[in-house]
């Protein structure tokens, strides 16, 4: 399995993949200044008063973050998995001298492990840098404490693997007719609905692991609907 995942990484170039990743540090950083001033700016507005806290602000902070890395993954897939299996491609995927359900899970298993340690990387570096220039020079009127820094690191993991399982409950989907356009805006979709749902939740602990639990339960069935059409897909 690890000589087919490197051999997907060697087929697939994934220096755009890493770039954007890289990229979304600036970006998932500034949105956290962005938020974190905008109570200062405006203090009469009620709606901004959900960032006036810092557990608020953290938990937004990983969320937009796992949007970014959700819908990255969305992108990863419909490269290696939509892409890979649509037309004369698959026959090159069929011809090799092992067993397509193999094929296709080194194909997730490089696209998680990606997704899933480029996301939680990219938020402990952007809290990290948060966090510093808060007890130096601070912009929101709260107590940074260590209890708000725990529960980041377990918020972060969990939805690390809620950005690994969206992105393949959008390849399902995608998978129907062939299309990579159809796969990433699934991954939007799909994620403005969550936000939608869980925009004043997103501290509630409960309601977060059983988003994650669902989430990771529909990812597998997606899954395995998926090595079962490949292993018995013929070549068109």
């Amino acid at each position: 399995m690890l000589n087919l995942m490197k051999l997907e990484l060697k087929r697939n170039k994934t220096r755009s993949y890493m770039l954007a990743a890289i990229v979304a540090l600036p970006v998932v950083t500034g949105l956290t200044y962005l938020m974190a001033y905008a109570p200062q700016e405006n203090p009469n507005d009620p709606s901004l008063s959900l960032f006036a806290n810092y557990n608020n602000l953290v938990s937004m902070s990983i969320f937009i973050s796992m949007a970014y890395f959700a819908i990255l993954a969305a992108v990863m897939y419909a490269r290696f998995v939509i892409e890979e299996y649509a037309g004369k491609r698959a026959t090159l995927i069929f011809s090799y001298p092992v067993s397509r359900k193999r094929v296709l899970i080194a194909k997730f298993a490089v696209v998680s492990i990606f997704t899933f340690i480029a996301m939680v990387g990219c938020s402990f570096l952007s809290l990290g840098i948060f966090s510093a220039t808060e007890m130096i020079a601070p912009m929101v009127n709260d107590k940074l404490t260590t209890g708000v820094l725990l529960w980041a690191v377990k918020d972060i993991i969990v939805m690390g693997v809620i950005a690994v399982s969206f992105g393949i409950l959008a390849t399902g989907i995608g998978f129907i007719k062939k299309s990579v356009p159809t796969t990433i805006v699934s991954a939007v979709v799909i994620v403005s609905v969550l936000s939608n749902l869980i925009s004043g939740a997103l501290t509630n602990d409960m309601f977060l692991l059983i988003t994650m639990l669902i989430a990771t339960a529909g990812a597998l069935f997606v899954a395995g609907v998926l090595v079962g059409k490949v292993t018995h897909m013929e070549v068109e």
